[in-house]
C-alpha cells in the first residue's frame, strides 16, 4: 500500500489534500520513528534514485528518534531496577 501511496504518479489520489509532498513526507518520519536507521528500505519506498537523497531529506529525524529510545530504555530501566528492589524485600 505505501508503495501506492508514495509513487510519483499516484498524486492524484490525494486531490483533497494540498501536497502529496506532505503525505510522503509524513509516511517518511512514521516510518523512520518505527525503524531508525533503516534508510536504505525507505528510499526503496519513496522511490529515490539514490539512498543519499533520502539520508540529506530525513536525517534531521535521527535525534528525535534517538531520545524516544534512550527515554524508553531509561524507563525500562528503573522498572526492572523497581521489580528487582520489590522482590528483595
Amino acid at each position: 500500500m505505501y508503495l501506492l501511496v508514495l509513487g510519483p504518479s499516484s498524486s492524484h489520489c490525494f486531490d483533497d489534500i494540498q501536497s502529496p509532498h506532505l503525505v510522503r513526507h509524513s509516511v517518511a518520519i512514521e516510518f523512520l520513528i518505527k525503524h531508525p536507521g533503516e534508510y536504505l528500505t525507505l528510499s526503496v519506498m519513496l522511490q529515490h534514485s539514490d539512498v543519499k537523497i533520502t539520508i540529506d531529506q530525513d536525517t534531521h529525524f535521527d535525534s528525535h528518534v534517538a531520545a524516544e529510545i534512550f527515554d524508553k530504555m531509561m524507563e525500562e530501566d528503573e522498572n526492572q531496577e523497581k521489580a528487582n528492589y520489590e522482590e528483595e524485600i
